[in-house]
């Protein structure tokens, strides 16, 4: 195992971190894997032809009006 510093850059923002890892691709693969979601949500547009409405009325009946 070897330490590695693996610069990337998040919203535009350049950084960098120092890990231990066996490989270069194991390395980068460490600092992806750290990356956490806690959430994501589909934001529609009138280009979508599908609003709130749209959403609350599937839930309502269980139709999928697409």
């Amino acid at each position: 195992m070897s330490r590695y510093i693996v610069y990337f850059e998040l919203f535009g923002k350049k950084m960098k971190t120092t890990v231990i890892a066996e490989n270069e691709d194991a390395a980068r693969l460490s600092v992806k894997d750290k990356v956490v979601f806690h959430k994501v949500e589909r934001v529609y547009t009138a280009a979508d032809g599908r609003n709130a409405f749209n959403d609350i009325m599937d839930i309502i009946y269980g139709e999928n009006n697409n």
